[in-house]
């Protein structure tokens, strides 16, 4: 049921005809790098962050104009710190490194892959004589709109340094709210179940914030650092109860006489700004010993999450290049007063 004229919906064509460029394009790319360490890793992770895009981005974005195209952004490795272009091969020997997904009246109708080397003006040149229609913007994955001149557009480096669930956490399965997901989208058994599993996962019970008893107060992290980057899912404070959020994007606004910041969450445009005395919840990694004597101090089970909530006392900021980082980072450190 259709239920916004805006969302984006897949057309047969780009997900389950029998030659639908989901699985040509998408499932059946070959990786031809042969400069990374472990390949192996490198086109599991390069599979996972296509399908994360090319199904669940896509079936999550919202816009008035068409036909349009969604580049997916120049795709990079990033393994012991150094960062390679990906080079990807689809169907009929076409080989390139950006993604780009066409548009029209809301509905996704094809995916193309073009050279890391063409700029946004081609890419619009090239989507004109792929489908010999003028397309009026480009926009990238997060919906923001890329100039046609120059080719700047946000990467997407598949950092093969991360352990598998920090990578996990960023590129989830997709399950999508606009789309039906079916074993026609190209995905396996063992991921059609995942994504069951999550689907029919009972809602954990809920667990309110808790003023910390003044006698285990001493137990509490006071000093414990919490570093947030884009990508990653926290708590959110909220009038009814915290709530979990995706980072779009941590802005970094350094015009003034001191940085500031502010974080853009997924599924919307509304900033959240971070400043010294606010509230923020962080859920730090705690020490095996202090962690067995918090849970029992506050009646939780083995692993559980303890999480804090209080006001910001400090903000670390780490650029992007800190120890390797593709991103930048802000380590924030509160006066911890509730939990749960």
């Amino acid at each position: 049921m259709i239920t916004s004229i805006n969302e984006f919906y897949f057309t047969d064509h780009y997900i389950s005809d029998s030659d639908n460029r989901f699985k040509n394009r998408i499932k059946n790319a070959k990786l031809l790098n042969t400069n990374l360490e472990d390949t192996g890793k490198a086109e599991k992770r390069l599979k996972r962050a296509l399908y994360y895009h090319a199904l669940g981005s896509l079936d999550k974005m919202d816009m008035k104009q068409s036909p349009i195209g969604i580049v997916f952004g120049n795709i990079y490795f990033k393994e012991k710190g150094k960062v390679k272009p990906a080079e990807i091969e689809v169907e009929n020997g076409r080989t390139g490194n950006v993604y780009v997904a066409v548009v029209i009246d809301s509905m996704v109708v094809t995916i193309i892959i073009v050279p890391v080397s063409a700029s946004n003006k081609d890419i619009a040149n090239k989507l004109t004589e792929h489908d010999d229609i003028e397309v009026k913007a480009l926009y990238d994955i997060t919906g923001n709109k890329l100039e046609l001149k120059g080719n700047k557009r946000k990467p997407i480096i598949i950092d093969l340094d991360m352990s598998q669930n920090e990578f996990e956490d960023i590129y989830h399965y997709p399950i999508l709210k606009n789309n039906k997901i079916d074993a026609r989208t190209g995905l396996n058994e063992i991921e059609l179940e995942e994504i069951k599993n999550q689907k029919e996962k009972p809602k954990e019970t809920e667990r309110l914030l808790t003023i910390i008893p003044d006698e285990y107060k001493n137990d509490v992290p006071q000093e414990k650092e919490f570093v947030i980057y884009s990508g990653m899912t926290i708590l959110v404070p909220y009038p009814g109860g915290p709530k979990e959020k995706t980072i779009r994007e941590l802005i970094i606004d350094e015009t003034g006489d001191k940085r500031k910041y502010e974080l853009e969450f997924e599924k919307t445009f509304k900033k959240m700004p971070l400043e010294i005395g606010t509230t923020f919840i962080i859920t730090p990694k705690i020490e095996n010993e202090q962690y067995r004597k918090l849970i029992d101090a506050f009646d939780l089970e083995m692993g559980d999450d303890i999480s804090f909530q209080g006001a910001i006392k400090k903000f670390n900021f780490y650029k992007k290049g800190k120890g390797g980082s593709d991103r930048p980072k802000l380590g924030i450190i509160i006066k911890p007063t509730k939990y749960f």
